[in-house]
């Protein structure tokens, strides 16, 4: 509705909008035997529907100085969602002010991350960025931006609702105190480095529905956590030479609680582009350490892909990842306990398994 009224109000008073689509079409597969078992979205048969997305942007600049930006996604759980709506503005050539919900700027293509046409990977390293508890926030943004350098600095909120694609476990993330700030380097196109600090409290609010054993019986529990003082450390770059590219991040969160006490990860890819259109890439990615009942488990992932660039805005993506996946049992507060709620997988693991992706990207 709030994306409808801003359309509507730049279409009312003749104000020209620049509209992109984008999306993608993705299927995955991993051979885990077990009944039920999910592992990021990805089931023991070819899935579509839960991992495609549909994205619609629309802009404006109805001066030199202004800009308005609205994103709204369809998912595959068929929810529209809206993703971005902020207006942006030059307050003193290369200082810029933006308000409204915005994206968090804590990785390196966190700008892009609902854009796969604009993702370098055949597979998301979801050890780093499965990790970040949200991508955006409502507030107020400044970046000055002079020379090679970039800074940002952030206050806001978050309020969403998350739920994984097969426990049917809800996960109502409400977010207060948001503030933090990046500082970016960037060369020409040859390297991009960049560091990020922020910190937040929170409130976890999580309830479950399980399959009951009668016909048409739910059974289920709730559970609410304090999220106290959760520090989020993040550094990467990027380094370009002719045709070929090195990525690299490392991420350290922690707090005060149980549910996100302390993660680590990092994950390194380097690709070449070949004729203009064809790149493949290998990357490994690996949790360092894990104390967290949101996420009990350490794995590390092995990945190698193809991308075909069959335009410019098109990209047909062929990937295989072997993960190497342990869980970690974790002592949770939870009734009954469990070692296993998460965001990433349902049901029991424990065991390596390699997991076939394809996925036809564009942005128009």
């Amino acid at each position: 509705m709030i994306s409808l009224i801003f359309l509507g109000f730049l279409t009312t008073n003749a104000v020209a909008v620049d509209f992109h689509a984008f999306g993608n079409i993705r299927a995955a597969k991993n051979p885990l035997n077990e009944r039920g078992t999910e592992y990021a979205s990805t089931e023991n048969h070819f899935n579509v529907t839960s991992l495609s997305r549909l994205g619609l942007n629309a802009s404006s600049t109805p001066d030199e100085q202004t800009n308005f930006m609205g994103q709204v996604l369809f998912e595959g759980s068929n929810t529209l969602l809206l993703d971005l709506l902020h207006v942006k503005r030059d307050v003193d050539h290369g200082a810029f002010i933006k308000v409204g919900k915005q994206r968090l700027p804590w990785l390196l293509y966190s700008e892009h991350v609902q854009v796969d046409a604009l993702l370098p990977w055949t597979t998301r390293p979801d050890e780093v960025y499965g990790k970040v508890p949200f991508q955006s926030f409502t507030g107020l943004s400044l970046e000055k931006q002079w020379n090679r350098f970039n800074l940002t600095g952030y206050v806001g909120e978050n309020k969403e609702v998350i739920t994984t694609q097969s426990s049917g476990t809800n996960y109502d993330v409400h977010i207060s105190d948001l503030y933090g700030a990046r500082l970016e380097f960037q060369n020409t196109n040859k390297l991009k480095v960049y560091a990020s600090y922020s910190r937040f409290n929170g409130e976890v609010d999580v309830s479950t529905q399980i399959d009951g054993t009668a016909a048409g019986t739910r059974i289920g529990y709730e559970f609410s956590d304090d999220l106290e003082r959760y520090d989020l450390k993040t550094f990467g770059f990027q380094v370009n030479y002719g045709n070929s590219f090195l990525i690299s991040e490392y991420l350290n969160g922690k707090s005060k609680s149980k549910l996100l006490e302390k993660t680590e990860s990092a994950y390194a890819a380097i690709g070449h582009t070949f004729d203009e259109k064809y790149q493949p890439i290998i990357q490994v990615s690996s949790d360092l350490k894990v104390e967290s009942e949101l996420f009990p488990s350490q794995t590390t992932t092995y990945a190698a892909g193809l991308l075909y660039h069959y335009s410019g805005s098109s990209v047909i993506k062929f990937g295989y990842s072997h993960v190497d996946f342990r869980e970690v049992t974790v002592s949770s507060s939870l009734t009954p306990p469990t070692s296993n709620l998460a965001f990433l997988s349902s049901g029991t693991i424990n065991e390596d398994f390699d997991v076939y992706n394809f996925q036809w990207a564009f942005i128009f």
